[in-house]
């Protein structure tokens, strides 16, 4: 059973989060893998993928009733980020 979702990010990219349990996080990228020059509209658009993937993260949480540790490993002169994810409360 995979937990799936897309996220509408800046400047036209989507990235479609994907989790098998038995496997890793993947993040598939449409049009392409993005490469963002500027550090502004970097800072701005990994903002907002760190946003959208902790949405995914807090779904997947609330449907297995478990938290999670995420860590990104950024390169590109992005900072590593990390912290944990709680279940959302289920309606």
């Amino acid at each position: 059973m995979a937990i799936k979702h897309t996220a509408h990010l800046p400047y036209g990219f989507n990235a479609g989060f994907s989790l098998d349990l038995a496997n890793a996080l993947r993040v598939e990228w449409e049009p392409d893998v993005p490469r963002i020059r500027s550090p502004r509209r970097r800072a701005k658009f990994f903002a907002a993928y760190v946003a959208a993937r902790r949405e995914f993260m807090t779904d997947v949480a609330t449907s297995i009733g478990g938290s999670f540790a995420v860590i990104d490993f950024a390169g590109d002169g992005m900072p590593i980020t990390h912290e944990v994810v709680e279940p959302g409360v289920k309606h």
